[in-house]
């Protein structure tokens, strides 16, 4: 995505950009950022990050929109 791209992106894509690169941690650890998401959407009950956690990050930066 080139600068002018970015420039008009939606809020919750320019948040996006800082977790590119996050994944999944093989084994008993979990990514922090991902246990978050689940948390922000009242799905507490997921504790790990195995579980597809895209929609965790949508809806914890896309609605609502958080100020960034």
């Amino acid at each position: 995505m080139d600068n002018v791209s970015k420039e008009y992106a939606p809020r919750w894509i320019k948040e996006a950009y800082k977790y590119i690169g996050v994944h999944e941690i093989k084994g008993e650890q979990h990514h922090p950022a991902i246990l978050q998401w689940w948390k922000e959407i009242k799905r507490g009950g997921i504790r790990d990050d195995e579980t597809p956690w895209c929609a965790a990050y949508v809806g914890a930066y896309g609605y609502p929109i958080k100020p960034v």
